[in-house]
């Protein structure tokens, strides 16, 4: 089956949807699946014999005001999206407010391909006012109306899925969790200090904090990232 996979980025940019969406694209090609990844040619694209990339061309003129990566393809990435929706068997896109996304949702209707949605963001609580207004705006025009319309939606945590309760037809609805990358994560080996074994913990927690912090104050949620230190 020829697959396509649509995201707003290669997993080279290093956001959890792209790296999923890369992840799935690899995991189909290895069951025998031909896979073709589409996303924004910002960013290396992937090199491995499991994936044919399709860069697409693109501007993104939101990030830099907002600090929200909203990819925008132009003229011949749109028309080579269409190409490679008619050429599927069937589409997965991955969130629902791309542009790449809703161009591949239009086009695999037109062309009465099957496609699936998975939705790995809810409501974002910013605390910058313009961007929760812009985010509560293109919440209710855009993301809810994909999801209700998609044939299938798969939510990546229940946090997610509850977020769009109100729109959601419990028989097209499902909960999939990304899981655990095991050649990244794993027992640490038996004769490991558990005092090492700590310690190495907690300067993983110090520096994937400091990460979270700079990203938080990028994008406005420092302040609900600092009620949660300590939980």
């Amino acid at each position: 089956m020829r697959i396509l996979l649509v995201s707003g980025f290669f997993e080279s940019h290093g956001g959890g949807i792209e790296i999923v969406a890369g992840a799935m694209a690899r995991a189909l090609g290895a069951r025998g699946h031909t896979c073709r990844l589409a996303a924004a040619a910002f960013d290396p694209a992937p090199v491995d014999p499991l994936i044919d990339p399709v860069p697409l061309t693109a501007y993104d003129p939101v990030e830099r005001w907002t600090g929200l990566p909203m990819p925008l393809p132009n003229g011949s990435a749109r028309r080579c999206l269409k190409q490679e929706v008619q050429a599927a068997d069937a589409v997965i896109i991955h969130d629902a407010l791309y542009a790449s996304s809703l161009l591949a949702m239009r086009y695999a209707r037109r062309f009465g391909k099957p496609w699936l949605l998975v939705q790995h963001i809810g409501t974002i609580p910013f605390t910058n006012p313009i961007l929760r207004v812009a985010m509560t705006i293109a919440d209710r025009l855009v993301t809810r109306p994909v999801i209700r319309s998609a044939p299938q939606a798969v939510f990546i945590s229940d946090l997610v899925r509850q977020s769009f309760a109100d729109d959601l037809d419990p028989k097209q609805a499902a909960l999939l969790f990304n899981g655990v990358d095991h050649t990244l994560f794993f027992p640490p080996p038996e004769r490991a200090a558990s005092s090492t074994v700590a310690g190495d913990c907690c300067s993983s927690a110090a520096s994937w904090r400091k990460g979270l912090g700079r990203l938080a104050r990028a994008r406005g949620t420092a302040p609900r990232l600092a009620a949660s230190d300590g939980r």
